[in-house]
């Protein structure tokens, strides 16, 4: 792991004596408030915080799955996404997590908050499952064209007014509600992965 402190012109590694595991980590994100605070998910489950994104702790809480995603609403909530279909919330930091209600038992690979008008919890996934929730407690399954397939949607992004997902297969789907979405690209001939996708304004989306 490498942090910047300087708009990212240079980078330096984080020490490894801060993590205390041999695991992967796959997902990190950060809430902006009065203190700087940063979450990382690991393979294992676990969540580990910090307030510089330099020394970090295990927060003790576990979730029953590899967490490859983590986002936060920009008000108490935050969520993350693993294999399977588990998908977890918390009101405390990770100090503690609750399982939400998904729809299928397929991975999910990304998962952002859409605030403004949307004000939706976006989670996408596996064979081109997207799924919505106004909570982050239950899930409902979007409207996805059928295009998509089986197709694994691997990322998702919004600036509050629109959402973008991307994925396998050069697929790329947007929507303004996070209900219904639209294919605007799905060139499976030219083979591209599209593993993340992110928006220009600070803040908007994973946070």
């Amino acid at each position: 792991m490498m942090s910047s402190s300087d708009g990212a012109a240079n980078w330096v590694e984080v020490a490894p004596a801060s993590f205390t595991l041999n695991y992967n980590a796959h997902a990190i994100a950060y809430k902006g408030s009065d203190t700087d605070f940063w979450v990382m998910g690991f393979a294992d489950g676990s969540f580990f915080t910090a307030s510089n994104a330099v020394d970090w702790g295990d927060t003790g809480a576990a979730a029953a799955t590899q967490i490859n995603a983590i986002a936060y609403d920009g008000t108490s909530r935050w969520a993350s996404v693993g294999q399977t279909g588990k998908v977890y919330y918390s009101d405390d930091n990770f100090g503690s997590v609750t399982q939400a209600v998904y729809p299928w038992a397929s991975n999910v690979f990304g998962l952002c908050y859409a605030g403004g008008s949307i004000n939706k919890w976006i989670a996408v996934g596996a064979t081109g499952r997207i799924a919505y929730s106004s909570d982050g407690q239950a899930f409902t399954a979007s409207t996805v064209p059928g295009v998509v397939g089986s197709t694994s949607l691997q990322a998702v992004a919004t600036d509050n007014t629109t959402l973008v997902a991307v994925g396998n297969n050069n697929m790329i789907l947007t929507s303004s509600d996070g209900t219904n979405w639209v294919c605007v690209s799905s060139s499976a001939s030219d083979g591209y992965l599209l593993y993340a996708v992110a928006c220009d304004i600070v803040g908007a989306g994973m946070r």
